[in-house]
């Protein structure tokens, strides 16, 4: 199995930097000054990327300044940066940006989640008329990328509301919406195209919303049920062809949704179905590999609740395998 590990060299030197110098410098970029994010600021540990509605989603002038998606990301990448300064032996290093992750994961839950609703607002700073506040964006990406980052830092009461406000107001048969219709700003005509808005979504944010629901139901009863039956929901939509930019929900159709080139110029055939190809691997079959250490491709996981095979994998000494998912656990299981 030696020949399976991957091992990145971190300290190959790229432009005068090395790769892990390079990773810490990306993930401190939140520290910029012109982000307000410092630690003694009136927000700390929450930047503030500017008002411009074009920034995040142009369609969405709401999805503006700190953004909750952003917020957990930066969180995401230090804890990551971390993990390449313990390999290298620098626990201090390390600490330090695990204080800062922590401190940007608490940040994100106490000042930005909508107690009791089940999703983030965005904190537009304040001025001499009017204090700083929270507006609330029903949107699916701070369900997303909130979850992909941070979900173990999320209170169990928080991840329930998150899983609930995705089932109440995003997912639909067969499909979801980026933006859920009960959002103020969905009276805005500029809202109603299939990608970013309440009418349909970018063809990678339903993998995406899977495997969120998948993190979100960790430990719970309802385990990965609840996301493997939005994942199966999804297949009809392969009728249609190839995942293109985007599909518009809806209702008279057996599938549920179709490409539509007329609202938004939606391109047919575009590369968002390597999503679900994806989110299945890591989901379904536990592929995780972690930065900074060696990972066998598919190293023995805990079941995962469910069976499934994935059959054909083509293994980097060029030979085929099998990956099973069972009640013992995942492991290859011999070939195709």
């Amino acid at each position: 199995m030696k020949d399976l590990l991957c091992n990145p060299r971190y300290d190959t030197p790229v432009g005068g930097k090395s790769i892990a110098e390079w990773m810490e410098s990306l993930a401190l970029l939140w520290t910029d000054p012109k982000w307000e994010a410092q630690e003694g600021g009136p927000h700390p540990f929450l930047a503030d990327y500017g008002g411009n509605p074009s920034n995040f989603l142009e369609c969405i002038p709401t999805y503006t300044h700190t953004v909750a998606a952003l917020q957990a990301q930066n969180a995401r990448m230090l804890r990551v940066v971390a993990g390449l300064h313990d390999a290298s032996g620098n626990a201090t290093a390390a600490a330090e940006r695990r204080r800062q992750a922590d401190a940007i994961a608490a940040a994100v839950e106490s000042r930005l989640y909508v107690k009791g609703k089940g999703y983030f607002g965005t904190l537009y700073p304040g001025n001499a008329t009017a204090p700083a506040k929270v507006v609330p964006v029903r949107t699916c990406l701070d369900f997303m990328y909130v979850t992909d980052a941070i979900a173990e830092d999320l209170a169990a009461s928080t991840k329930a509301e998150m899983s609930a406000f995705f089932a109440r107001e995003l997912q639909r048969p067969h499909w979801m919406v980026a933006l859920s219709a009960k959002d103020p700003i969905a009276s805005n005509p500029n809202t109603r195209r299939d990608d970013h808005g309440w009418t349909g979504a970018y063809n990678a944010w339903p993998a995406l919303s899977f495997e969120a629901l998948a993190k979100l139901g960790a430990g719970s009863a309802a385990g990965l049920g609840d996301a493997m039956s939005f994942l199966v929901s999804t297949a009809p939509v392969t009728r249609n062809g190839p995942y293109g930019q985007a599909d518009w929900v809806v209702t008279d159709r057996p599938e549920g949704t179709f490409k539509d080139v007329v609202p938004s110029g939606t391109r047919y055939t575009a590369n968002n179905g390597a999503a679900f190809s994806e989110a299945i691997l890591r989901t379904v079959f536990g592929y995780a590999p972690r930065v900074g250490s060696e990972v066998g491709l598919w190293s023995p996981h805990a079941s995962r609740g469910l069976a499934a095979t994935l059959s054909g994998l083509r293994l980097p000494n060029g030979t085929l395998a099998s990956v099973c998912s069972k009640a013992s656990g995942v492991s290859f299981c011999g070939g195709p």
